[in-house]
């Protein structure tokens, strides 16, 4: 079964789909990327040189650092 087939099955609108990726080898490797034009999706812009972790990911990890702190009988001065 080809990709667009099993998306549409999940529900997904294959003919709306923007594609976001973070550069990797196999995302864009000339296979790939005639695959995503056959789909017709749109790739959406990334800097080549992004750090591995989005802005949003510091939110999410200093509020679980908090957490297993409280779990572990910590206490935090920041």
């Amino acid at each position: 079964m080809c990709v667009d087939q099993a998306l549409r099955r999940q529900g997904v609108d294959t003919a709306s789909t923007k594609f976001l990726h973070d550069n990797a080898r196999p995302h864009v490797a000339k296979i790939t990327q005639q695959k995503i034009e056959e789909m017709g999706w749109e790739v959406l812009p990334h800097p080549p040189y992004s750090p591995d972790l989005a802005p949003s990911d510091y939110h999410l990890f200093g509020s679980m650092h908090h957490s297993l702190a409280e779990k572990n009988g910590e206490y935090l001065l920041d």
